[in-house]
């Protein structure tokens, strides 16, 4: 494998923006880097590596965050009254908010619940 020079404000950059977006095609865009050099830099150095699983984690956190948000207290959506907008009200996103219950609660709420509780059903000890 070839020589990869260290450059650490393209790295920098490129880090700050997949912290920021969670997308580290979106991260090399902003910074204008190709994606097979992040990926060079990523597979090559140690500490590169590390530091990409920290904003990994940073970007997921923020999309977690955004995804808690819209689930539960919504985004503004316009009230339109005579074909003009009056007001602005919260609006709550049900479907994240499923998708997030069966996320954590799979054998219950999942699209596999019957079929893991049958299957619990069948391999329970005898009593």
């Amino acid at each position: 494998m070839t020589e990869i020079k260290r450059c650490w404000r393209p790295q920098g950059r490129v880090l700050r923006e997949f912290a920021r977006t969670g997308s580290i095609s979106a991260a090399c865009r902003a910074s204008g880097l190709a994606r097979r050099t992040v990926y060079n830099w990523r597979d090559a150095d140690a500490d590169f590596r590390r530091r990409w699983e920290g904003a990994r984690e940073r970007g997921v956190g923020r999309v977690r965050d955004e995804l808690m948000e819209r689930a539960l207290v919504g985004t503004e959506v316009p009230v339109w009254h005579d074909g003009r907008i009056v007001d602005h009200v919260a609006e709550p996103d049900s479907r994240v908010l499923w998708r997030l219950l069966q996320a954590l609660q799979a054998d219950t709420y999942g699209p596999r619940a019957a079929e893991l509780r049958a299957d619990r059903r069948v391999h329970a000890p005898a009593r």
